[in-house]
């Protein structure tokens, strides 16, 4: 298998090579095309910013040119190369997957549309790897960017929990629960609105937040530090905020991961893991179940 992945990106970048011999000189007489590389950050950057209001068919057809863009760089840039990386390849296998599952489908106009929008949010995951991987100096300011999101999102969740946001969807089994102890879930900016799904945009732009506090801590940056650190457990508290159980479980995994690569020893933490999978447990059990 290894050796056929091979051969066939052997053969991919060798066209590539054919075509960036007679492409190459383009770009360098072109100043729109040398900078091309900032117009696909700015895309990039545009995507994560325009998710937080944008429905999904707007927020694909922004987040496709990233795809187009980074394929057309890599056809008028001499020596760039295609390469996948071990883990990206089941990615492809589960696109594979859902590929073949659509026919099954007894509604199968409504899965290849759903189909056609997960091709454009994968194709522009493998295009930021592929751009990052010549242009790590832009990781910064994607990390900065999501974290600054990230924090602005967190602050409308605390102000919708406080103003006491009215729930637009069944979100929480109500019939064995007192009114007084029925949660208010916030959700956020995301469209559609559902807490489930904020919770998710919170957790997976949570390790952005961490990142810019550890590198305001290696650099000793203490102002960076102190606002980073506030955001940090901002975000971690609207998390809560949201009532998604999944986005629970994922943020105690994410701090204990943490704690363990922080600190290495693995056997300090499991009364800990322990406890407070526990402690989980029943609060969760109270909550959800009272009455």
């Amino acid at each position: 298998m290894k050796i056929l992945e091979s051969k066939i990106f052997d053969f991919i970048n060798f066209c590539l090579s054919a075509i960036q011999s007679k492409t190459d000189k383009i770009r360098q007489n072109s100043f729109l095309l040398s900078s091309i590389d900032y117009l696909i950050l700015f895309v990039i950057l545009l995507t994560y910013i325009i998710s937080t209001v944008a429905n999904t068919e707007t927020l694909g057809i922004i987040a496709i040119l990233a795809p187009l863009l980074v394929f057309f760089k890599v056809l008028i840039t001499k020596g760039e190369k295609i390469e996948l990386e071990k883990c990206n390849f089941f990615l492809l296998i589960y696109l594979l997957i859902c590929l073949i599952s659509n026919f099954t489908s007894s509604m199968l106009p409504q899965s290849l549309y759903g189909f056609m929008k997960t091709v454009i949010y994968i194709s522009f995951y493998f295009a930021l790897c592929q751009f990052l991987k010549q242009g790590k100096k832009f990781i910064p300011i994607i990390l900065l960017t999501i974290a600054i999101i990230t924090g602005i999102e967190s602050v409308i969740g605390l102000v919708q929990n406080y103003i006491g946001v009215e729930n637009i969807s069944t979100w929480q089994d109500t019939s064995y629960v007192n009114p007084e102890d029925v949660l208010s879930r916030v959700y956020g900016t995301l469209k559609p609105y559902n807490p489930n799904l904020f919770g998710g945009f919170l957790i997976a732009s949570f390790p952005a937040v961490i990142a810019m506090l550890g590198i305001s801590i290696k650099n000793k940056k203490t102002v960076n530090t102190i606002i980073w650190s506030i955001c940090s457990l901002l975000t971690a508290y609207v998390i809560f905020l949201t009532g998604c159980r999944g986005a629970y479980l994922a943020l105690f995994t994410m701090i204990l991961g943490i704690g363990i690569i922080t600190f290495g020893k693995i056997k300090k933490y499991i009364p800990l893991l322990i406890t407070s999978a526990a402690a989980f447990i029943f609060l969760n059990h109270g909550i959800y179940n009272e009455g």
